[in-house]
């Protein structure tokens, strides 16, 4: 979903933090904001300088892209709505000035509107983070490509949106790059379709997204006017399930992946509706609930993990029928290991509903913390840090920063004027 899966798979052992290669401290150069009337705690206040720092590491000045990790010049379109939110974040923080910011932004944006297309129809699912040219699954560079993630196009778009709204020059920029895609190919009957080509060319075209990742994604096409009206209905294809006690809702077409990811992500960007409120508390609770009966803190996300053979998983909170396991980027592929506390779900989860116990979790991953930026992570029960670092997570931590630092989600839905045309 945050469509590292398949860059993860291919780079494996690369993963790991770098080593005789690190790139200037940048430390000195950064600042926090000195215009705002809401100051940051100190908590996310240190959490975004290192997260800043990490995002500069992966910036590529002359693309407007991020490498997806340290060693991997990858990114997918989940990735691409990354930087945008580190960029905007950043400039909500102070660690961009308006004419930096401006600079940046307006580089990203472009290089955006002039990438190769997926058939010519629709952002590839993974791109060259130097030139943006498509990729292949296996890494190289490519004119035809072979997918695209509905559910990435659903993050990409939210990040269209908010930057369209933050700054009113941006709008029709984004709105260009909105629609030089043909969402025919994506949007249908209420729901959004991914499509994949197999290496003998046979071409599938699925439904794409369940319970909290369909909702998030969906919200992105609806802002831009898109009829996506059933895949965002929390209850379309829902039903209760309990889960330690706890009332949570499980799709009723099988091949769940409850798990933070979606809800955060949704909390800080959008707001949650009523129900999303209910249901984000519920998923939270369940988390606490068995840190109650295991005394093992538990923030479950999907997230890069520097461990063989699989290098990226779904920490759910139930998925595919069970609770609390651990899945590759293969629906209802189930492993035993690894399991961590998520450094940027951990953030999220007490930018937007801080209690003792996410409390807990903030001081549990501080050792993910190193020179170079935030980890995705600590195992569960030794601590260690996972040693990956990505986009996603310096992306979601500035997020939670700049959530903190408003007071509200950075982009409030009851007054979004129409995109521009």
């Amino acid at each position: 979903m945050a469509g590292l899966t398949l860059g993860f798979v291919l780079v494996g052992a690369l993963l790991q933090a770098p080593t005789g290669q690190s790139q200037p401290d940048r430390t000195d150069s950064t600042r926090l904001p000195g215009d705002s009337s809401r100051a940051l705690d100190p908590v996310f206040d240190s959490a975004a300088v290192v997260a800043w720092r990490q995002f500069e590491r992966l910036w590529i000045p002359e693309s407007g892209l991020a490498k997806a990790t340290f060693d991997y010049d990858k990114l997918t379109t989940w990735d691409m709505g990354s930087v945008m939110a580190a960029l905007y974040s950043g400039r909500v923080l102070g660690f961009l000035d308006p004419i930096g910011y401006n600079q940046r932004m307006s580089r990203t944006l472009r290089t955006l509107a002039e990438m190769p297309l997926f058939r010519d129809s629709v952002f590839h699912k993974l791109y060259d983070a130097h030139s943006g040219r498509m990729v292949n699954r296996d890494g190289r560079e490519s004119d035809r490509g072979y997918a695209w993630s509905a559910t990435d196009l659903g993050r990409f778009l939210v990040w269209l949106r908010i930057v369209a709204n933050g700054d009113p020059a941006f709008a029709p920029l984004t709105r260009q790059i909105a629609d030089r895609m043909h969402m025919d190919r994506v949007v249908m009957n209420g729901y959004m379709h991914g499509e994949d080509a197999t290496p003998g060319r046979r071409r599938y075209h699925f439904q794409e997204g369940r319970i909290g990742y369909e909702q998030y994604a969906a919200h992105g096409f609806g802002l831009w006017g898109h009829d996506v009206a059933l895949a965002e209905d929390l209850h379309t294809n829902s039903q209760p399930v309990t889960v330690l006690g706890v009332e949570l809702l499980k799709d009723t077409r099988g091949l769940d992946r409850l798990t933070s990811e979606p809800l955060v992500l949704m909390g800080l960007e959008l707001g949650w509706s009523p129900d999303e409120d209910r249901f984000a508390r519920a998923v939270l609770e369940a988390q606490a609930q068995r840190y109650r009966e295991t005394k093992i803190i538990t923030i479950v996300s999907e997230d890069a993990v520097g461990i063989a053979p699989h290098y990226f998983y779904y920490y759910c909170v139930y998925c595919s029928g069970r609770a609390f396991v651990v899945e590759t980027h293969a629906p209802g592929q189930r492993v035993s290991s690894p399991r961590w506390v998520s450094t940027k779900a951990t953030f999220g989860w007490h930018a937007l509903l801080p209690s003792e116990y996410t409390q807990l979790a903030v001081e549990r991953i501080q050792r993910a913390r190193a020179t170079v930026g935030w980890s995705s992570g600590v195992l569960e029960r030794s601590g260690a840090a996972t040693r990956s670092y990505d986009i996603n997570t310096a992306a979601i931590i500035l997020e939670a920063a700049a959530y903190r630092k408003l007071g509200r989600p950075l982009l409030v839905r009851d007054s979004l004027s129409a995109p521009a045309r």
